[in-house]
């Protein structure tokens, strides 16, 4: 089963705007991907419905901007902020 917290671990780690990977790649990181994750362009879908998704790309701040079953590869663009991860309100200290 793969650890998609491990992607988000290493995608925190990267401090580019955008990162191409192979599926192969991520594999390395997260173990061994489902099946479907190789045919099926959905499955990397930024959904956090997802558990991929939310533990993995996402929570990290990232999004996939796109993905090639055909090249097995996809890539990561950075999104303005990790789903999941409240922004400090710099107000909302003197309420």
């Amino acid at each position: 089963m793969a650890n998609y917290r491990a992607l988000a671990s290493y995608l925190r780690t990267i401090h580019t705007l955008s990162l191409r990977m192979t599926f192969s790649e991520v594999e390395a990181i997260t173990g061994k991907l489902p099946p479907s994750s190789k045919t099926i362009p959905q499955w990397w879908e930024n959904d956090a419905g997802k558990p991929q998704a939310r533990d993995g790309w996402l929570s990290a701040g990232y999004e996939t901007s796109s993905v090639s079953v055909k090249d097995q590869s996809l890539e990561f663009t950075r999104s303005a902020a990790p789903r999941g991860r409240r922004r400090a309100d710099p107000g909302a200290a003197g309420r």
